[in-house]
């Protein structure tokens, strides 16, 4: 193990078992570890997912990042289309499923989170598209800013189309803070939009 660099780690592919608690090692290797890792649970998004993912990879900045799907039982081609993205996007897309299928999407992130390779997450839905410097805006915050952690942003509806977009956030361009007490920040969680 001798010439690891600092961006290096040895990475254990793993998989969960039906109940989830425990972890089996099933091989590892040698990667290399990245600035951000995208989370994208997934189950039945073949509409959106492509656009999702295109959003994604096409990030401004020089960072380095990865894209970790979770498909969570799929039926219909979230899987296969994943699959073609991880051909059209070699090195930039990991993919794992959960076992047994459809566990929610907090196995889903659970599972995910085991196959990142960085400490900083950024967390998407399928039906998201991220603009092109989302990657540079919140890295750049959590960097400047390391007692943060969580960075979040506003966020425009868009129609099915992708041509008519509405903004939904009123304290656009505003720092909101939250308090850090657990309770507090789950409530903020459930019922603000900020």
């Amino acid at each position: 193990l001798n010439g690891l660099s600092e961006k290096s780690e040895l990475d254990f592919d793993v998989y969960a078992n039906e109940t989830y608690d425990s972890v089996h090692i099933s091989s590892f290797h040698l990667v290399e570890k990245v600035d951000v890792s995208f989370l994208l649970p997934v189950r039945n998004g073949s509409r959106y997912m492509k656009f999702c993912a295109d959003s994604i990879l096409s990030q401004k900045g020089n960072y380095t990042f990865e894209l970790v799907i979770v498909d969570d039982g799929s039926s219909d081609e979230s899987l296969a289309i994943a699959r073609m993205l991880q051909c059209d996007y070699p090195g930039k897309i990991r993919l794992t499923q959960t076992v047994n299928s459809r566990h929610g999407v907090g196995a889903a992130l659970n599972i995910g989170l085991a196959f990142c390779r960085s400490e900083l997450i950024a967390r998407v839905d399928v039906d998201d598209i991220c603009s092109p410097d989302r990657l540079v805006k919140q890295f750049e915050y959590m960097r400047e800013n390391p007692h943060v952690f969580a960075a979040g942003s506003s966020v425009f509806l868009v129609d099915e189309t992708a041509t008519k977009w509405t903004d939904c956030n009123p304290n656009k361009n505003k720092m909101i803070q939250v308090d850090t007490e657990a309770a507090i920040v789950e409530w903020s969680m459930y019922f603000s939009c900020s």
